[in-house]
């Protein structure tokens, strides 16, 4: 046995999570619909089915068998994005980019943008007392985003660290990341 369900449908299984972690499991993502899919999604109201996302090098069967085996993918369940640490901050990288840095004496703007079609939840974690950002920011899909931080006591540089709370590299905890400015 290489991998097992960390979420089947709508339901999310933290233990089926931590075992992948601890037994180098693969983690999938999959629903047991057996009736057309549109009688338990709606996708008009943006809900999706419950996914495997393969991190694979190449669009063919070969290197997406190789991706399985060797445990790259994450598993999409309703806002939650669940997969092992590299993966799910390789996604994040390559889903929302700093476009603009713009300081000033007492605060700098950060312009970002979100070239996917997910949602990111983030939550302030451990921060310089001299600067002041968002306790929670939600950054929507394909969008531009610019965060506010102050900045006391002539700080010239610093970041902010958040923790992406949907994105879950183990049961009940979210990624850490943090933007420099």
């Amino acid at each position: 046995m290489n991998g097992i369900e960390v979420a089947n449908g709508k339901y999310y299984y933290p233990e089926a999570q931590q075992w992948c972690l601890e037994k180098k499991l693969t983690m999938i993502g999959t629903s047991d619909i057996h009736q057309p899919i549109q009688t338990d999604i709606d996708f008009n109201k943006g809900e999706h089915r419950t996914m495997t996302l393969v991190f694979a090098k190449e669009r063919n069967a070969e290197s997406i068998k190789e991706a399985l085996i060797n445990r790259r993918t994450a598993v999409f369940v309703g806002d939650k994005i669940i997969g092992e640490e590299m993966w799910l901050k390789d996604l994040f990288d390559n889903s929302v980019k700093i476009e603009n840095i713009e300081k000033n004496d007492k605060s700098v703007n950060i312009t970002i943008y979100n070239d996917s079609d997910l949602t990111f939840y983030l939550k302030k974690t451990k921060h310089a007392p001299d600067i002041t950002y968002f306790r929670d920011y939600e950054i929507e899909p394909n969008c531009r985003h610019t965060i506010y931080v102050k900045m006391d006591n002539n700080m010239e540089s610093g970041k902010i660290d958040f923790e992406i709370t949907n994105m879950l590299i183990k049961p009940g905890k979210g990624l850490d990341y943090q933007f420099s400015f």
